[in-house]
């Protein structure tokens, strides 16, 4: 009786199992057919874009190309304009000079004329600021020097006594 109910149960597994299998084929196929779908909607879709990319550059070359020549005609205008400034300026020049005829000698110089009546006087200026004084000394013993300080608060460059002092010394000693 077993084998009865194992050979059964095992004619049911076989049957699941074809059904599992169908199914998995048709959903497999299913599958294949969605991506082929996909496939072609987005090869289309990009086709699409590329296409309106595409007349959309050719649109602007045709734009570039059309100002490249308007800015090309408008510096040929630009330079005969200058060129005909240029022409009218001499011509005027010219004209201005016949005009005039050619130019003479130079005439006598005049006399110096009276000197005028003196002006009024201006409104008082800013007062000046005092001139900074020597309000103390540093004194460099080794070096022979002393340093000047201003009331300002700035040194004046130090000032150099040897030499003074070789002078003095070399005047009284050799007498």
């Amino acid at each position: 009786m077993d084998l009865e109910t194992n050979g059964h149960a095992q004619l049911i597994g076989d049957t699941r199992l074809t059904r599992i299998e169908r199914r998995l084929t048709e959903i497999t196929h299913t599958s294949e057919q969605r991506v082929a779908v996909l496939r072609d909607a987005l090869a289309d879709f990009t086709a699409a874009e590329l296409a309106e990319r595409d007349q959309e550059i050719a649109r602007l070359k045709e734009q570039v190309t059309e100002l490249q020549q308007k800015l090309e005609a408008k510096t040929a205008i630009d330079h005969e304009v200058a060129e005909i400034a240029q022409r009218l300026d001499a011509r005027q020049i010219a004209r201005d000079e016949s005009k005039r005829g050619p130019k003479g000698r130079q005439g006598e110089r005049g006399a110096r004329g009276e000197r005028g009546a003196p002006g009024a006087r201006g409104p008082a200026g800013k007062p000046a600021n005092p001139m900074p004084a020597i309000h103390s000394w540093a004194i460099d013993v080794n070096k022979f020097q002393v340093t000047p300080f201003l009331t300002n608060g700035t040194s004046l460059p130090p000032i150099d006594l040897l030499p003074l002092f070789k002078a003095y010394f070399t005047q009284t000693h050799d007498v």
